[in-house]
């Protein structure tokens, strides 16, 4: 899945953390295969998700150009 990570968010909660990134899908084809597969996913907009810093693969950093 696609996302673009939105801002960095370090969860602390009966003595344990959980580290991770609010995010957004970027592909609506990958929003409708969660709805499919019986995620709670909504039709209409973007909705923030959560990603674990652990399920992360690879990050695509863009280079600013410019002009």
């Amino acid at each position: 899945m696609y996302v673009k990570l939105l801002k960095r968010v370090e969860k602390i909660k009966d003595h344990w953390a959980r580290a991770g990134w609010e995010a957004i899908l970027l592909n609506n084809a990958e929003a409708e295969k969660l709805r499919k597969a019986g995620v709670p996913y909504p039709k209409n907009g973007q909705h923030d998700v959560w990603v674990d810093d652990e399920d992360i693969i690879k990050r695509k950093n863009r280079k600013k150009t410019k002009k």
